[in-house]
């Protein structure tokens, strides 16, 4: 029996900041534990936490790498398939045996958040791992429209079996927008302060934006991090990625890797040095000599690293922000897709870093705004400005209250 379990999808950067509201709550007291696909079981245990995988049917360990590759995550018939697993019954193991208290899920999976309401009638929480894109949308509705998507994307007899099945727990449905009803009163957590969202950001009743969420990492890869940027020396350490999902847009990040390896070449980069993050798909032997100040590796911690840096190029992918502004590190952001061109919008306004188009970029362009960042003493400011709210809110731990106040409801 567990007090809290958490219902996470496969994406590792919507899962990572998950661990920090887990930790959290352990330490309070409370028993929590994960459900999610096979292939997120060993990072979620590897973090420390017990997992139960589902849905193991369709898809089965080592299915989402092979989606990457195939750069298509979900698959009409198993989508199909997988929800109409869900209503006859396939959570019901994974449930009964952990009698969770309050389920907290992801938002990307808003649908299996309402079957399981009808389900099993357990008090949730919907965690957004994404700023909202639309300001005059509170979370509840954000939530309620990925609800309608994720329907809406459903085929041949899954829909009507989806609505049969939630009318059966409510007989007083009549349309699709009854039917989500449940979602606009479930609370909802933004894993994020505030200060990063767009000013006319409007928060409903029962949205909550709490701390960043960043993750404690292990000695292992503090040890590991300290030997990789040891080789930087003295000089000032550059660190780039382009997140953990590459696979999605290979070919921009490589295009952006050679970019790099040629701009650290430039003149006026001899006082930096660049630790490259690559990906562990990534063949090394492809990217040729090496200039004397790059440091390349297939994997790097990016919280440690991010300790020991002087600016941070990346795609702009919401963990990624939330980590160098944690540790009060400038950025140029080079978004890729999804959400991370609102995400570079969001950090040039508030005067946080720069921003770059990847079909625009030059070696000599790249190097110029590195100098640039770097010797900017108001950005600085407003960097270490954002550092501060993002460690306060860190610190007030809201997720504990939040959920006592829920649990002591029940």
């Amino acid at each position: 029996m567990v007090d809290i379990l958490f219902l996470c999808d496969f994406e590792e950067g919507h899962v990572i900041p998950t661990f920090k509201i887990a930790a959290n709550l352990r330490a309070s007291g409370l028993k929590v534990a994960y459900m999610g696909i096979p292939d997120a079981r060993k990072f979620i245990e590897s973090n420390g936490f017990e997992a139960y995988p589902i849905l193991e049917e369709f898809y089965p360990p080592g299915y989402v790498k092979q989606m990457r590759e195939l750069k298509k995550i979900h698959s009409p018939v198993n989508n199909n398939k997988y929800y109409l697993s869900i209503v006859n019954g396939s959570l019901d193991e994974v449930i009964y045996k952990t009698r969770p208290k309050i389920i907290l899920s992801s938002m990307f999976i808003a649908l299996e958040s309402l079957l399981i309401h009808y389900k099993y009638k357990i008090p949730q929480i919907i965690y957004h791992t994404a700023l909202p894109y639309n300001p005059s949308r509170t979370l509840a509705e954000l939530t309620i429209e990925n609800c309608y998507q994720n329907f809406i994307d459903l085929s041949g007899e899954t829909p009507t079996a989806v609505l049969s099945f939630i009318s059966k727990y409510n007989t007083g449905i009549k349309n699709l927008m009854e039917m989500t009803d449940p979602l606009k009163n479930m609370h909802q957590w933004m894993l994020c302060p505030p200060q990063l969202c767009d000013q006319a950001q409007v928060i409903g009743a029962r949205d909550q934006y709490i701390g960043p969420c960043i993750r404690q990492s292990t000695p292992e890869e503090a040890d590991a991090t300290l030997k990789m940027a040891a080789q930087a020396g003295d000089k000032k350490i550059i660190f780039a990625s382009m997140g953990t999902q590459m696979l999605a847009y290979q070919e921009k990040s490589i295009q952006f890797f050679f970019l790099m390896l040629q701009c650290m070449k430039h003149e006026a980069m001899t006082g930096y040095h660049l630790i490259l993050s690559v990906g562990t798909q990534a063949n090394l032997d492809a990217l040729g000599s090496l200039p004397s100040n790059v440091s390349c590796f297939t994997w790097v911690s990016q919280i440690e690293i991010l300790k020991k840096a002087s600016l941070a190029i990346t795609h702009g992918g919401l963990g990624s922000i939330k980590e160098c502004l944690f540790y009060g590190v400038p950025m140029i952001v080079i978004p890729m897709g999804r959400d991370q061109t609102d995400n570079a919008r969001r950090v040039v306004k508030q005067n946080l870093g720069y921003t770059l188009e990847i079909t625009t970029i030059t070696p000599e362009v790249l190097a110029s705004q590195i100098e640039d960042i770097t010797n900017n003493p108001g950005l600085s400011q407003s960097v270490q400005a954002m550092k501060n709210i993002f460690h306060s809110a860190e610190t007030q731990q809201k997720e504990i209250s939040l959920v006592s106040e829920l649990l002591a409801d029940k």
